[in-house]
Order: C-alpha cells, then structure tokens, then sequence
C-alpha cells in the first residue's frame, strides 16, 4: 500500500508481515532512503492509507496485530504528514478468512479533514471526528469481496471501490454484473444511497469488479471506472451517463492533474500503460515491469509509484517489490531496495 503526500510529495509504504512496529516506512527523498514510522505500537501491517487533500499533514491508516486473542485491526491518526501516529477508536477482532474488521480502503472528504470513510469488504463505516466515534453507513449496499491480502510485504492491493469526486459525492462499486446497480452515489455523507451506473454494459464472467478513480482537483461529477475486459469508462455528470473512452483490459486506473493513467492486460497488442490528457487521444507507454497498483504524486505530474507482490505458499516466500517513474510511466526503476522486507525476501530475483 502506497501514499504520496498532495503537499510535499512524501512517499508512505505500508507493510504487511514484519515486525511489530515496523509496518510504516516514509522516503522524502523518493525512495532513496525509508525511515520507519514512530508511534505504531504492535502494529504488523498496515492494510490502507489516505492523505488528506485538504489539510495534507493530516494522514489515515488501517492496520493490524496479533493479539492474545487472536487478529486485530486499528485505525491509525498522524498529523505530522505520516512521521508519528496514534491509535484512534476502531480495534476489533478479525476473522481470518472473511477479514471482517480490517480496514481495506479508506477515503478522506476533499473539503473535511476530519471525516474518514473506511471500506471493510463492503461494509462502509463514517468518522466525522477523526476516528473518535465511528457510525455504520450504507447498510442497504450490496457487499462485495475485494482482493485478498498478502501475509508479508507491501499489502496486495484491494480493489478501489470507494471513491470521493471533487464535490464530495461518494461513488460506490459494487459486483453487480449488469444495470445502473454497479455503480451506487451518495451526496450526504452516505445516508442514502442511488444506483447511477447507466450507460454501463453488462460485464462478462470474471470481470465484475469495477476499480473506481477521480481527481479531487477536478471537476466535480468527474468519475472513472477500469471496468475489467470492458475498458474504461467515464462519466461528467456525476453518474447519470458512462462513456468508454479506452478498449484495453483495464486492471488498474488513476486520474490526477496530469491525466487518467490505465495499467491494461498484455492481451491482442493491447497491453500495457496508457496515458492521456483531460480529452484527447490516449499515449501507450512502454510497457511497465508487472505491478499490480500504483499511485501518482499530486506535486509531480512526471512521477508515479508502482508495486507488486509474489507469493509462494510452497515455499513460504513473499516478495514485495516497488518502482518509481519520473517520466510519467514511461520509464520505471526499483525504489524499493532499502525496505528491510523487500531486502530479506526477495532475495536475488529482486
């Protein structure tokens, strides 16, 4: 799991498997040396983390711990951009298959540093002080079961399935193979929710999960969805029509000022990275070393971080490996040699 700081560009890297402690590391030399975070007590891994966009020293993380009665989950606070943090209200049980309390994805209010919503395999909750009290909203969304995360490493990505635009409206992805239910928005704070996903096709077997990205700099109403073998597509009015601006199998997306950014399935010539300004035609980029996520720094619209995780249950061997570009994807090198983790398990092959 990877953050970058909207004012400064401080690049977080969540962890999962190490030490407790030992689960947050933050670079702001772009990854030429890592610092481990203070402050996380026996937190292992570090499962989600959200910058606030509005008052950017302001950070938010998901994490875990074994405890004496088993796996636990937290929410995590700083407010010095990702140095030193505290525990706020949220520690619960977890059940280990259904991963039930652990937070897998986490989104701040463009407007509101203090109102925080977290993502828990479909299970949406809402903090609007700063994880003090936590309430349970959209109770009458369909749930839906993201990606599994690893046991060691840069934490697996999840898919993104919450997302806020620049007004504030939250869009919700959910597994529906068909209708405007795939997709649902909510402009008050998630009390009541609307199906708004018209103009979006049907999608074939295996490729239900949408992966949602918007710019919070941009325009209000402005939403992306990689939708699998479907392509990506597009909506201006906060969801009342979608438009496929991309043909590709589309895994990952992100939006930012620089333009939407497509990681797509080398399948038929059309894999790959893609890049495209606000309107336009699409750039396809060479193609990028095989990363399962990655993010862009709002400071610098040349600069990208990717990563990716290798299991090996056989063998008990992880590896989690993280690049930079700092030509806008064109170019991608290792960043992530420094991190104890990357260092003890990847071994040679890194």
């Amino acid at each position: 799991m990877v953050a970058v700081s909207p004012a400064t560009g401080r690049v977080l890297v969540g962890i999962e498997g190490g030490k407790p402690g030992s689960g947050l590391w933050w670079s702001d030399d772009r990854g030429a040396h890592w610092h481990v975070a203070l402050g996380l007590g026996k937190a292992s891994g570090v499962t989600a983390l959200a910058f606030s966009p509005s008052q950017p020293n302001v950070v938010y993380a998901g994490a875990d711990w074994l405890t004496a009665r088993g796996l636990a989950s937290g929410f995590l606070v700083s407010s010095d951009g990702g140095t030193s943090w505290r525990a706020a209200k949220w520690r619960q049980s977890v059940d280990v298959f259904q991963a039930s309390a652990a937070i897998e994805e986490l989104v701040v209010d463009p407007s509101s540093p203090d109102t925080v919503y977290a993502d828990t395999r479909g299970v949406l909750r809402r903090t609007l002080n700063a994880g003090k009290t936590w309430a349970r909203i959209g109770a009458a969304l369909p749930l839906a079961i993201t990606g599994v995360r690893g046991a060691i490493g840069v934490a697996y990505p999840l898919d993104q399935q919450l997302v806020t635009d620049a007004a504030g409206a939250l869009y919700y992805a959910t597994t529906r193979a068909r209708g405007p239910r795939q997709i649902y928005r909510s402009t008050n704070g998630g009390a009541s929710w609307q199906p708004t996903a018209t103009g979006l096709p049907a999608a074939s077997s295996g490729s239900r999960m949408l992966e949602l990205a918007s710019d919070v700099s941009g325009p209000p109403g402005n939403v992306y969805a990689a939708a699998g073998k479907r392509g990506v597509y597009v909506t201006r009015n906060a969801g009342s029509t979608w438009s496929r601006i991309l043909r590709a199998w589309a895994l990952n997306i992100g939006v930012g000022p620089a333009g939407v950014f497509v990681v797509a399935v080398p399948r038929s010539g059309h894999g790959g990275f893609y890049r495209r300004g606000s309107s336009g035609p699409w750039t396809r980029l060479s193609q990028p070393p095989p990363i399962d996520g990655f993010v862009l720094d709002p400071t610098n619209s040349s600069r990208l971080y990717g990563w990716s995780f290798d299991a090996d249950a056989s063998t008990q061997r992880y590896c989690a490996k993280l690049y930079g570009s700092r030509d806008g994807g064109v170019t991608w090198t290792s960043i992530g040699h420094a991190l104890p983790l990357v260092r003890e398990h990847c071994g040679s092959y890194y």
